[in-house]
């Protein structure tokens, strides 16, 4: 396959799927242009046009990033350049930085550009850096660091810094990154209706509930523990109503695992609540590409794994046997 540019191209190749259909798009700036392509080589945007026009002028030596920043919950295409004003009152061509935001169509995101008074030095870096689950956006220019907020969602990010990530390798599947020191764990009452892509282990904790209707990506090696409940709290609760928790990347993960009482009932009829963890998996709801999608736990197992996890899970009590409801 051979692509070839009608104006110089003058950034670095991201690429991402931008569009959620499995197969990645690749993206490359040039002269007021935002070229991308499908993976066939077709191009992407609308009526199969491979560029978007930008205000960008000149992008060199700095990459498109492929983020969410609004409340869509989909995905941009992040572009930081030079934007010429030919009609400036001086009679020179004023030159201004500025990151721009296109959505999947081509068209500008309302509210943006972001005008910057000195230049922009390299590629901004996108992620959550206050941890409030939203991206920010993080760039150098000259003398100063600028952060602004937004309102996309960190979970889907497909290509948020220089190189794609921090060993610059650019290589795509950078959502296999697996941490287990510091596992997601659910607070309270939470819905994911959306494409989520985890780099942890999921800990739903006694008295939480996770309903999962959208997909969850879990990175290889990595597993979602249910506890059972503490002290007349109930139980955790994992509900895939209709939802598909699979593989992020190529490869297994290792599945879920539901902590429970031996010498106890389901129910706990004095306080309302289950003395177990509990998974419930009903229209259609779907696990795959797990090693062993959910599974109990003898004495040795759980005792060997309190002693591994991080120190959070030392409330879970020494569990011994996991009671999974399926319906």
């Amino acid at each position: 396959m051979h692509i070839k540019f009608d104006t110089p191209a003058n950034s670095l190749i991201s690429c991402g799927d931008v569009d959620k259909d499995g197969k990645i798009e690749i993206f490359v700036t040039g002269s007021n242009k935002l070229y991308a392509w499908k993976s066939n080589g077709d191009g992407f945007f609308p009526g199969g046009v491979d560029y978007a026009t930008i205000k960008s002028s000149d992008c060199s030596n700095k990459s498109s990033l492929i983020v969410d920043v609004d409340e869509d919950d989909e995905l941009e295409i992040i572009v930081t350049g030079i934007y010429e004003d030919v009609n400036s009152y001086n009679g020179y061509n004023q030159k201004t930085d500025i990151i721009e935001a296109i959505k999947t169509n081509g068209t500008p995101v309302p509210g943006w550009p972001i005008e910057v008074k000195s230049p922009i030095l390299a590629t901004p870096c996108i992620d959550d850096i206050d941890n409030d689950g939203k991206n920010e956006i993080v760039a150098c220019a000259m003398d100063y660091i600028h952060v602004w907020d937004t309102e996309g969602d960190r979970n889907l990010n497909e290509w948020g810094m220089f190189r794609l990530n921090t060993h610059n390798n650019a290589v795509y599947d950078n959502r296999c990154l697996y941490n287990e020191n510091e596992p997601y764990i659910v607070s309270g009452t939470e819905i994911w209706t959306d494409i989520k892509v985890l780099q942890s282990d999921i800990i739903v904790p006694p008295a939480s509930t996770l309903e999962i209707r959208g997909t969850v990506k879990m990175p290889i090696g990595s597993k979602i523990i249910v506890q059972r409940a503490i002290d007349n709290t109930g139980g955790g609760t994992l509900l895939i109503n209709g939802g598909t928790i699979t593989s992020a990347c190529n490869g297994l993960w290792e599945g879920i695992e539901v902590w429970g009482h031996p010498d106890q009932e389901q129910m706990n009829p004095a306080f309302g609540n289950f003395n177990q963890g509990r998974v419930c998996i009903y229209n259609h709801g779907t696990v795959k590409n797990a090693i062993i999608g959910v599974k109990t736990l003898n004495t040795n197992q759980v005792q060997e794994l309190l002693t591994t996890l991080p120190e959070v899970l030392s409330r879970a009590r020494k569990p011994t046997l996991s009671i999974m409801s399926m319906l």
